[in-house]
């Protein structure tokens, strides 16, 4: 057999221990992501539940600030308060007048 002959058998066999290398390597990285599918789904499904929980909040919040302003606004329009004169104190429920106007 000539040196080309045994290079390219050579090459043949390497080839086929590649192929049988990669598809173990495959295999593992397949099981790997069976076995912690679980796990990460839980973790996936626990932080978009608390991620809806706070843009419901947030959407909460929100809402409750737009009708604090709206009621503060009629009463600005009712009481005919000069704002550059007062401002409406929310801990004491008044209007304060500005120091130094």
């Amino acid at each position: 057999m000539s040196v080309a002959d045994e290079v390219k058998k050579l090459e043949g066999e390497v080839v086929g221990v590649e192929k049988k290398v990669v598809a173990e390597v495959e295999a593992a990285i397949i099981d790997i992501k069976a076995e912690e599918k679980l796990v990460i789904s839980k973790i996936v499904n626990e932080y978009l539940k608390v991620q809806l929980q706070l843009q419901g909040l947030n959407q909460q919040a929100q809402d409750g600030r737009k009708k604090f302003e709206d009621e503060v606004k009629g009463l600005i329009e009712k009481y005919v308060v000069d704002t550059t004169k007062y401002v409406f104190n929310e801990v004491d429920l008044v209007f304060k007048k500005i120091e130094g106007k």
